[in-house]
């Protein structure tokens, strides 16, 4: 029997193409699409969208901070320290690690003191990098540190520091927190003070902690360079001591000091009083800082005389045997009476620098003429800048000799109608100590890079040649004569040291009167010693003594002080024995009397520029106040107060004027006030040397005794 097998699970009939075959080619479709999607996308991101993939993965892991490198120093002459620049901690975040801003504000509060409206926009803001507070305390860094507050940390940046405090303050200025000079030195040589810029990278693990910061900085490429200045330290402590000293004594207002090595004009110490610490300049007021010395300008008052007689000399208009007719006391000069404290029969040429006799100059200028004795008063150096390389500096007023009168001659040949800047006045007097030539003052050296080598340097220039050596040591001995018996500068004298200079006191303009106040003086001493060969030459101004009044009593003390600390210090040997000095106050009777002779006479609280011409009756008019250092909004209240609607340029703080404080102007005279902020470069205003009378006014000596103000 055959049987036949079957397979009983094959199909017998063909199976067509169904629903199951239609799946996997809709599968094998999504998946070859899928494929492609994924090769397009990784083709974007690694080809097209590189680079900002990879600057997001940088951001990631790495914070860019930009910092200033360090900041040159500036050095006194012999390389120590004025100013210094040392790292401290600095606190940023890095806001998109932010966590939490609110939480995070409120602890960064109350460690750092910074208003929390000051903190949280800038967490907020989600930025690559934000400063929180700059220059803190290790104290404070340490115990932000030690929170770990996501996306804050902790950097190093340098900060000036100034080690002498308020030694040379005002002089040196200051610099900001950003490394930019903005007042004295550090702001007229920022350029070669100043670090480069550079970026500060900070990398992190995926948990944001530290794991590489900075690099290699090439410090001597970067790093600022450093300024040797012609200050000496010790010079300018003792300068500012003894200043501080006698203010004080005096109970006066403030002082200047300008001591200068005449025969490089290198200047060895400006000092002020009252004193500013750069380290505290945001608590400071704008005039605090201001470096009067070359700011200010002021009447000269009798130390204009060696001047005036120097130039006589040069000129060949009188000799030292040359008789003045001291006429009583009393000159007349045109319609006005130029008087003396002490009147004399005669006086020899020296003797009228010696007796500081307004009469005696009157008769010296009128022999030397006015065309002559403009060209040597600018000879001198007034009215023009020094050339020192400071910013802000006045050139002073001198009026064109072309509008001085015969009583303009007059007044000037005791140091009224001009004004000049104690820089100018110590500069000027650096002509008798260098045989008749004029020196630039020079502030700066040098400029070193990191190594200590001079990239830059400031030789000593000579200007001019003004007067004669003959007629240098001509006046020389005349200066002599003013520290001698008889003379009004005895207590400048330095033990051991011939010393020769000549006092001077001057009526200030109150601009509250409208006038030259009564009482209101400045008083000042400018001298040279060894006289026959000197080494130092000084200006010393107080200003608003109440205990004394006379440059010969307030303003001479302190040059001898100065004199007897720097002198052995520099090893300059005695020319004369040294005899013990009396105490102060024991003085021979006959110093006493020649000071006499700077009493100032008896004028008028409201006096005028008695040679200028008068005003209408019926033309009121106003003085200006002044305004230097005041807000925009208390500029506004004084002037307000006087009827006055301003012009006003700038913001900030008032730098400038016109017209200048104590000037007079009728009601409707344009008058504009112009303020800065600190660090701006400004001009300080002066008066133009064409300025109108109704100016000038304010520099013009009192109208009843001008020879009264015999200094």
């Amino acid at each position: 029997m055959n049987l036949k097998l079957r397979n009983f699970k094959r199909p017998t009939q063909p199976v067509e193409p169904g629903p199951r075959r239609g799946r996997l080619l809709f599968l094998a479709f999504v998946l070859a699409f899928g494929v492609v999607a994924i090769l397009v996308r990784a083709f974007d991101l690694q080809v097209t969208r590189n680079e900002e993939w990879l600057e997001r993965g940088r951001g990631q892991h790495e914070t860019q901070v930009k910092l200033r490198a360090r900041r040159g120093d500036i050095l006194d002459r012999s390389g120590r320290e004025m100013a210094v620049s040392v790292n401290v901690p600095s606190v940023y975040a890095v806001p998109r690690e932010v966590t939490e801003p609110e939480r995070t504000t409120e602890q960064l509060v109350e460690i750092l003191g910074v208003e929390p409206d000051k903190i949280l926009p800038r967490l907020q803001k989600k930025n690559e990098f934000a400063w929180i507070a700059r220059q803190v305390t290790p104290v404070e860094a340490e115990r932000v540190s030690k929170l770990k507050l996501p996306g804050v940390h902790i950097t190093d940046e340098p900060r000036r520091f100034y080690p002498n405090r308020t030694i040379a303050g005002a002089l040196i200025g200051f610099a900001g927190v950003d490394g930019t000079g903005l007042e004295g030195i550090e702001r007229d040589y920022d350029r070669h003070l100043q670090g480069k810029e550079y970026t500060f990278g900070v990398m992190r693990d995926a948990r944001g902690r530290e794991l590489l910061t900075g690099g290699f900085l090439p410090e001597d490429q970067l790093a600022g360079s450093s300024v040797v200045t012609t200050i000496d330290l010790r010079i300018q402590q003792v300068a500012e001591a003894s200043l501080a000293r006698q203010v004080e004594e005096m109970g006066a207002r403030a002082g200047f000091v300008v001591v200068m090595d005449p025969h490089n004009g290198d200047v060895l110490a400006m000092a002020q009083t009252p004193s500013f610490d750069p380290n505290l300049f945001k608590e400071a007021r704008a005039d605090e800082w201001r470096n009067q010395p070359v700011t200010d300008s002021l009447e000269p008052g009798s130390t204009i005389k060696p001047f005036l007689v120097a130039a006589a000399l040069d000129a060949g208009k009188v000799q030292p045997e040359t008789i003045f007719d001291g006429h009583g006391g009393a000159m007349k000069v045109g319609k006005k009476l130029v008087k003396d404290v002490h009147g004399v029969g005669s006086m020899t040429t020296y003797e009228v620098v010696k007796f500081s006799s307004n009469v005696g100059a009157v008769q010296v200028g009128q022999r030397l003429g006015k065309e002559l004795y403009g060209s040597y008063l600018q000879a001198y150096g007034f009215g023009e800048p020094t050339g020192i390389g400071l910013a802000g500096e006045q050139s002073g007023v001198l009026r064109p000799v072309s509008t001085w009168g015969l009583i303009h001659l007059a007044t000037m040949s005791y140091g009224y109608g001009l004004s000049v800047t104690p820089l100018q006045m110590a500069r000027a007097m650096g002509v008798f100590a260098t045989g008749g030539r004029l020196m630039r003052p020079r502030i700066v050296k040098a400029v070193q890079n990191v190594r200590g080598q001079a990239i830059e340097q400031f030789p000593p220039r000579e200007v001019r040649r003004v007067i004669s050596e003959k007629a240098a040591k001509q006046i020389g001995e005349a200066l002599w004569m003013v520290t001698q018996e008889g003379g009004t500068g005895g207590r400048a004298v330095v033990p051991g040291y011939r010393v020769g200079g000549k006092t001077g006191t001057a009526h200030k303009v109150d601009p509250l009167v409208g006038g030259y106040s009564k009482s209101k003086m400045r008083s000042s001493f400018v001298g040279m010693v060894p006289v026959d060969n000197p080494r130092l030459v000084m200006y010393v101004l107080i200003d608003e003594p109440t205990k004394a009044q006379y440059g010969g009593v307030v303003a001479a003390p302190v040059f001898r002080m100065i004199g007897e600390e720097v002198l052995p210090y520099l090893g300059v040997p005695a020319t004369e024995p040294i005899v013990a000095k009396a105490k102060q106050g024991d003085e021979p009777e006959v110093l006493a009397e020649a000071e006499q002779a700077e009493v100032v006479e008896q004028i008028a609280p409201r006096a005028q520029a008695w040679w200028l011409e008068a005003q209408a009756p019926d033309a009121p008019r106003t003085t200006m106040p002044d305004l230097r250092g005041a807000t925009l909004g208390e500029a506004l209240a004084q002037l307000r107060s006087v009827g006055v609607d301003p012009t006003i340029e700038g913001a900030g703080l008032v730098v400038g004027q016109r017209p200048l404080a104590g000037a007079r102007f009728e009601a409707g005279e344009s008058v504009s006030v112009t303020l800065a902020l600190p660090g701006e470069p400004t001009r300080v205003a002066a008066i133009a040397p064409d300025a109108p009378d109704s100016v000038l006014e304010a520099d013009a000596p009192p109208p009843d005794a001008p020879a009264s103000v015999t200094p």
